[in-house]
């Protein structure tokens, strides 16, 4: 027979898997002593622990890394907002250099018209 607390000829496995100890218990039942569950629990806790100070650390540099993006987003926003109006007004120069140089040749166009006429004004008194 088996004596109290001392482990029998059939190991309870213990298998690690991602912070949660998975028992498999095979053949006999209460093959493992007190003091084997005690230990498997005390693994489990401090793995479970583990895990939890991971997840918790993921989660601080993922909203650090969110704020940094956010605040990248806010810059290239701002950015994008400046350079829109330095091109709606850069539009509006043209619009007005345009329109100013169409005035120009215009009235150039009648001078000229106008001395043309004068010319043959003057050659058809000479005749």
């Amino acid at each position: 027979m088996m004596e109290r607390g001392r482990r029998c000829e059939r190991r309870v496995p213990a298998l690690l898997c991602g912070g949660v100890v998975l028992v498999v218990v095979g053949g006999l039942a209460g093959c493992a002593s007190t003091s084997d569950l005690d230990r498997v629990r005390q693994e489990t806790q401090a793995s479970t622990q583990a895990v939890q100070a991971k997840l918790e650390a993921a989660k601080k540099q993922f909203a650090a890394s969110e704020q940094q993006v956010q605040a990248g987003l806010a810059k290239e926003k701002a950015e994008y907002a400046a350079l829109a109006k330095e091109n709606d007004a850069l539009r509006a120069t043209v619009g007005r250099v345009t329109q100013a140089l169409k005035d120009y040749l215009k009235a150039e166009g009648a001078r000229y018209e106008e001395g043309l006429a004068r010319i043959k004004a003057a050659e058809q008194t000479l005749q």
